[in-house]
C-alpha cells in the first residue's frame, strides 16, 4: 500500500494512541447511562440517523461510535475486554497511526452505509472488522470459551464470517450494502495481500501440476529392464523375462532369449 506509506510518511504524528481504549471509554459511559434510562432515550438521541442528521442534529454523526452492545452487563464486559486485546494488538503490529486508518476508512463507510442505505448506522460490523483483521494476523491466538475451551481465533472468526455471509444472503438490499460498505477497511488493508496470496495459490497448483505430468511422462519413458545384447526393454514386450548374467563381472541383464546366448563380459 505505497499510499498508506506516504501517508505515514507525512501525517506519522496525527494519529490517536491507545484509540481503542478512548473507544471503549465512551461505549462503557453510553452504556452505563443507557442501563440509567430504560426509556432508551438516550441511545436514541446519541444514534446515527440519516434523517435526523439532515435535520441539524449533526453530533449523531460523532456520538453514534458511542453505541454500545444492547446486552447484559457481563457479556458487555467480555466483549470490550476482547475488543481491546484486538484493538491494542493491531496497533502494536501496524503502529498507531495505520490503526487509527484502519478505523477511519471503517467508519466512513458505515456512516456512507446508513445515508445511502436509508437505515440506521450501527457500529456492529465496524466492531467486527477489528476482530477479523486480528484474526488475520493473528490467526493462532487461543481464546478460551466461558474461561475453559481453548480455541484458535481464526476457528471463531471462521464461524463469525460464515454467520455474516448467511446473514448477507438472506438480508435487504439496505443490510447487504451495510455490510459491504463498513467492511471496506479490510479490503483496503488486506485487499493487496489476499490479492498475492491467490497468485500464489494458482502459481503453486501450476507448478504442481507441471511437476506431476513431468514426473509422468519420465515415468513414462523410464525403463528398469534392458537387455545388454539386443536391447530390448520391458515396454518393448511386456511379457519378457529379464536376469542378470553371474558369470559376468558387473551387473549386465539380458532377455531371457540372450541370457544363455552371449559372450560373457570380463573386467578389464
Amino acid at each position: 500500500m505505497k499510499w498508506l506509506n506516504k501517508l505515514e510518511r507525512k501525517y506519522h504524528g496525527w494519529g490517536i494512541h491507545n484509540l481503542i481504549s478512548y473507544i471503549l471509554l465512551v461505549k462503557g459511559a453510553a452504556y452505563i447511562l443507557n442501563y440509567m434510562d430504560p426509556s432508551g432515550r438516550f441511545i436514541y438521541n446519541i444514534a446515527l440517523i440519516p434523517e435526523r442528521v439532515l435535520q441539524g442534529e449533526v453530533w449523531r454523526l460523532i456520538t453514534y461510535i458511542a453505541m454500545p452492545p444492547m446486552t447484559r452487563p457481563i457479556f458487555v464486559m467480555f466483549v470490550f475486554m476482547l475488543m481491546y486485546i484486538y484493538g491494542q494488538g493491531l496497533e502494536q503490529e501496524w503502529g498507531t497511526f495505520r490503526f487509527n486508518v484502519f478505523y477511519l476508512i471503517g467508519y466512513i463507510g458505515t456512516t456512507a452505509a446508513a445515508f445511502i442505505g436509508g437505515g440506521a448506522g450501527s457500529t456492529f460490523y465496524l466492531d467486527q472488522s477489528i476482530f477479523w483483521a486480528f484474526a488475520v494476523i493473528y490467526p493462532d491466538f487461543t481464546l478460551r470459551i466461558m474461561f475453559i475451551f481453548p480455541v484458535k481465533v481464526k476457528y471463531i472468526a471462521g464461524l463469525s464470517g460464515l454467520f455474516t455471509f448467511i446473514m448477507f444472503i438472506n438480508s435487504t438490499m439496505s443490510i447487504k450494502f451495510s455490510i459491504l460498505v463498513a467492511l471496506l477497511n479490510l479490503i483496503v488493508f488486506f485487499g493487496s495481500d489476499m490479492r498475492d496470496y491467490a497468485k500464489n495459490r494458482a502459481r503453486v497448483k501450476k507448478n504442481r501440476t507441471r511437476f506431476k505430468t513431468n514426473a509422468k511422462s519420465y515415468e513414462k519413458a523410464r525403463v528398469y529392464h534392458k537387455c545388454h545384447v539386443c536391447g530390448i526393454t520391458e515396454k518393448d514386450d511386456p511379457k519378457m523375462d529379464f536376469r542378470y548374467c553371474s558369470k559376468c563381472d558387473g551387473d549386465y541383464e539380458y532377455c531371457e532369449n540372450h541370457l544363455r546366448d552371449h559372450t560373457h563380459v570380463k573386467a578389464q
